[in-house]
């Protein structure tokens, strides 16, 4: 027990700093975290369709079908303490991630317009709401994706105890690769 009587947790607590700190909180609530933005990415999408009578493009349709398996996944791992749950998360959300990818670079730029008209009765680059100017469906998706990735990559149940076991922690790179896709669109923001 330590001078303060809390336990060896605080001296583990102790040298690890900000980054080590947040390592560890992902590694415990990661899952939890990445339950929660498929829920609400799940729920957004249904209110958006149900409530708001936005029709959904074919690439919305394609998002949502890697979305909400997840929505169920992600609990249902949760709860069986399933330690392998990140190899089913991860793939579904890296597909939909990129579907959405692309769903943003066809609104955002000029590089797929002539694929809009192809791609159904709903042109994909129509753009429902433009909150603040720049989101748009397809960015609330991506960014859930990301969020999803960032999260899942990071924690979950039955996740190695010390760091010399987790290896180099894995949400610092996929947080790193967000940053960059968003200061890529920022650019492209600023330069159209």
């Amino acid at each position: 027990m330590s001078e303060h009587g809390f336990g060896s947790h605080d001296s583990e607590l102790e040298g690890i700093g900000l980054v080590g700190r947040i390592d560890r909180w992902l590694s415990v609530n990661g899952l939890t975290l990445a339950m929660v933005v498929a829920w609400v990415a799940t729920l957004g999408s249904l209110y958006f369709s149900d409530v708001m009578g936005f029709v959904p493009c074919r690439l919305c349709w394609f998002q949502r079908i890697f979305m909400y398996p997840l929505a169920v996944i992600i609990p249902v791992g949760i709860l069986r303490h399933d330690r392998g749950i990140a190899a089913s998360v991860l793939p579904l959300a890296a597909i939909g991630g990129s579907i959405s990818l692309y769903h943003v670079l066809l609104q955002k730029t000029g590089w797929f317009r002539d694929a809009c008209s192809a791609l159904g009765e709903v042109p994909c680059s129509a753009a429902y709401i433009q909150w603040l100017g720049f989101i748009t469906i397809p960015v609330l998706a991506l960014t859930a994706f990301s969020l999803i990735l960032l999260t899942a990559s990071a924690g979950g149940i039955g996740a190695p105890s010390t760091a010399a076991e987790r290896g180099p922690a894995p949400w610092r790179r996929v947080l790193g690769l967000a940053a960059a896709v968003l200061v890529g669109f920022a650019v492209m923001h600023v330069l159209r």
